[in-house]
C-alpha cells in the first residue's frame, strides 16, 4: 500500500471511530433501501405517519422511501456529535489535570533547590568562619589552606552552574508547548 493510501486508510479509520453510531445507521440504511424495495418491506411506517405532513407535501416517491433513513442518519450524526463533544471535554480535563500537577511538581522542585542553595550557602560561609580560625591560629599548613579555599571556591562553581541549568530549565518549560495532542 502506497503511504498517500496509508495515510487516506488512517483518515477513514479514525472518522469512523469517531462517528461509529453514524456509520451503524448508514450501513443500516445502505441494507434497508435495497431491501425495500427487493422485498415490498415497510419497516418505518410509524416513522412515515409521525411526519405525514411533511410527506403530504413531497411528491417524490425515492425521497418517502428514504426520508426515514436519513432522519435516523440524522439522529446519529447528532449523537456521535454529541459523544465526541463529551471525549473531548473529557480529553482536554486530562490534559489541564497533568499540566497542573506538573506545574505544582516544578514549584516543589524550586522550593526545594531555593532551600538547599541556602542551607549549602550557610554552610560554606560557615567553613569561610573555620578556615579564618585556622589560619589565625596557625592550626594547619599554607597548602592545606590552599587547598581548603580550592574546594570551598569549587562548590560555589558547581550551586552557581546548577543554579544556571535550573535558570535554563525554568525558560524551556515556561515555554513549552501547553498541550499535546493524544488522539493522535
Amino acid at each position: 500500500m502506497k503511504p498517500a493510501s496509508l495515510n487516506h486508510a488512517r483518515k477513514v479509520i479514525k472518522l469512523v471511530q469517531n462517528y461509529k453510531v453514524t456509520g451503524v445507521v448508514v450501513v443500516f440504511g445502505a441494507l434497508y433501501l435495497p431491501l425495500t424495495a427487493a422485498y415490498k418491506l415497510n419497516l418505518f411506517e410509524h416513522i412515515v405517519v409521525l411526519f405525514h405532513y411533511l410527506l403530504e407535501l413531497v411528491d417524490n416517491s425515492e425521497f418517502v422511501e428514504a426520508t426515514p433513513v436519513m432522519m435516523f442518519v440524522m439522529v446519529a450524526v447528532y449523537v456521535d456529535l454529541f459523544c465526541l463533544r463529551r471525549k473531548t471535554r473529557r480529553q482536554r480535563d486530562d490534559v489541564q489535570q497533568r499540566i497542573d500537577v506538573a506545574q505544582q511538581r516544578i514549584q516543589v522542585m524550586r522550593e526545594t533547590l531555593v532551600v538547599v542553595h541556602h542551607v549549602v550557602h550557610n554552610f560554606l560561609n560557615n567553613l569561610q568562619l573555620f578556615r579564618f580560625e585556622a589560619e589565625r591560629s596557625g592550626a594547619l599548613t599554607p597548602q592545606s589552606l590552599q587547598m581548603f579555599d580550592d574546594l570551598i571556591i569549587e562548590t560555589v562553581q558547581n550551586i552557581k552552574d546548577i543554579e544556571d541549568r535550573d535558570a535554563a530549565s525554568e525558560h524551556v518549560l515556561s515555554h513549552a508547548p501547553a498541550t499535546k495532542d493524544l488522539a493522535a
